[in-house]
């Protein structure tokens, strides 16, 4: 059986740290996952066995900075950080590690998982918008296309980086939908998972873990376009929607997988093209158009529409709506693609 270990790790090292769990749970997963994002970060300068309590500091404040640049949500910060504490409280118990203690211990001491907060500088205008969208044919084909997903879908940068070319589909009637991975959201409810009303009700989730206040989730939604989106999108790709390619759908002119930097450097550029002159961000733009796919989808004339407004998309909208001033929201609306 093939051992997938994360790198910095021997494949013994991360048999034992693992030893109690099951290799394809999503725990061991996020282990992989966390611990590999560690190991790649600081030019290899961070390896979990002989880091410093000063060096996990120093990469928690990174993940912070993160957080106020709009790469990463607080819950996703605070996520890592428990991560990389219960690894390193794991690792402190294997017999082959001896005298490792964790630099990880006691930096997030008593720290709650925040609510995320919204205010109205999280969003842009309608005008700016227009401007972007203006501009959009003069950029390179699939920077087009991927500017149009953020903007009518809300996709994030880390969901940027997730598509494939498999998860687009083509359908009988020429249009095509895009599978998305909104991320995990909980179900209240003392229900076993098989016998949950979500579940039952044919929801596209997938089961994640259970706890006392009830069942964690991962939704992907489906995202149908218009005809005119339909032909943007398959622009230069005859065979997109009916193959089971499994490269990133989004590449640089490098041909390298988009990094938020490149993500950043790519909205300045177009801000520049259209005289925009403040400084906007991905998180900016997805957030404006989680927005505006919500307005767009009360619109049964809508014709970029989701198959069902993803439930994690509609808890954060229900936050936006507890915490911005009435009638914000509304504001944000802009128009659908036009078929040009």
């Amino acid at each position: 059986m093939v051992t997938r270990t994360p790198a910095g790790i021997s494949a013994a090292l991360w048999a034992e740290i693992t030893h109690d769990l099951d290799p394809g749970s999503s725990t061991v997963n996020d282990y992989r996952k966390v611990l590999n994002l560690l190991h790649s970060s600081g030019n290899g300068k961070y390896r979990i066995l002989t880091m410093t309590t000063e060096d996990a500091a120093e990469y928690f404040s990174s993940l912070d900075q993160r957080v106020r640049n709009g790469d990463l949500s607080p819950n996703t910060a605070h996520r890592y950080k428990a991560t990389l504490r219960s690894l390193g409280r794991r690792i402190e118990e294997c017999r082959s590690v001896e005298g490792f203690e964790s630099p990880f211990s006691g930096l997030i001491k008593n720290e709650k998982r925040l609510r995320t907060s919204y205010n109205e500088n999280m969003f842009v205008t309608p005008d700016t918008v227009r401007k972007i969208r203006s501009v959009l044919t003069d950029i390179p084909k699939r920077d087009r296309i991927m500017i149009e997903l953020i903007l009518y879908l809300g996709l994030t940068p880390n969901q940027i980086r997730q598509i494939r070319v498999c998860d687009f589909r083509k359908q009988k009637d020429g249009r095509m939908t895009l599978e998305v991975n909104e991320g995990p959201f909980l179900e209240t409810t003392k229900k076993k998972p098989e016998e949950s009303d979500l579940y039952l009700s044919g929801a596209p989730v997938r089961y994640l873990r259970s706890s006392t206040r009830g069942i964690t989730w991962e939704y992907t939604g489906t995202f149908i376009f218009s005809d005119a989106l339909s032909a943007i999108v398959s622009m230069n790709n005859a065979t997109l929607g009916l193959n089971d390619d499994t490269r990133p759908f989004f590449m640089t002119s490098r041909h390298r997988e988009y990094s938020y930097r490149a993500l950043h450097h790519l909205i300045n550029e177009i801000c520049r093209l259209s005289g925009i002159e403040e400084t906007i961000t991905p998180y900016q733009l997805a957030l404006t158009g989680i927005v505006n796919s919500w307005l767009l989808q009360q619109k049964n004339t809508a014709d970029n529409r989701w198959a069902e407004f993803p439930i994690p998309l509609l808890n954060m909208i229900s936050t936006m709506q507890e915490q911005l001033p009435e009638g914000f929201l509304e504001s944000l609306r802009y128009e659908d693609i036009p078929a040009d």
